[in-house]
């Protein structure tokens, strides 16, 4: 089907190869990142969970652009842990956590993350002026995650745990990736 629609506009719009590859590319970004997102969104309208799970994917969002980690080898994998972990959040979320245990598992991921991130995959490394950007950019959007987590814990609690619950996510694909063999050995010097 991609290629349909990536050869219907080749010929409409008079793409060059470059032009052709970086459309399938976004085409492909759309199609399966959208639909896996939309996905959790249907279920969480199921659920009676859409307010928290947009949180929970913006902020995921947020970080996961920035942190970098592990990543599935296929889509339909990427789909499956994706999923996955949204199941574990919905279980999470029944479950409540005492907010010490909260914020000290906010502070241990917040650091690791600051320390660690991002973390590039061997098959996708990222020139130093990314890694400069991530590591700038990543400094705020902690910061603002802090933030969203001391306002919600005034206005909407749920908020809270969910905001803890994505550094935590976002620290074990950081750590996968980080401990796995072909890291390493894409990293040895």
């Amino acid at each position: 089907m991609m290629k349909i629609i990536t050869a219907y506009f080749t010929e409409k719009l008079n793409l060059d190869d470059y032009q052709q590859k970086l459309f399938s590319h976004g085409l492909d970004i759309i199609l399966c990142d959208g639909s896996e997102f939309l996905f959790t969104l249907v279920i969480s309208v199921l659920l009676n969970y859409f307010k928290e799970t947009l949180v929970y994917l913006l902020l995921f969002a947020m970080l996961r652009i920035n942190t970098g980690g592990w990543h599935a080898r296929t889509r339909g994998k990427c789909f499956m842990v994706f999923e996955s972990l949204y199941i574990l959040f919905f279980i999470s979320m029944k479950i409540t956590i005492p907010l010490t245990i909260q914020v000290w598992l906010m502070l241990l991921s917040s650091c690791y993350i600051r320390y660690n991130s991002p973390v590039e995959h061997w098959l996708q490394p990222l020139t130093d002026e990314e890694i400069s950007f991530c590591r700038y950019r990543i400094k705020y959007v902690l910061i603002f995650i802090f933030v969203f987590y001391v306002i919600s814990y005034f206005i909407y609690y749920h908020f809270c745990q969910i905001s803890m619950t994505v550094m935590v996510y976002n620290v074990l694909l950081m750590a996968v990736l980080k401990n796995s063999p072909e890291w390493r050995y894409a990293h040895e010097d």
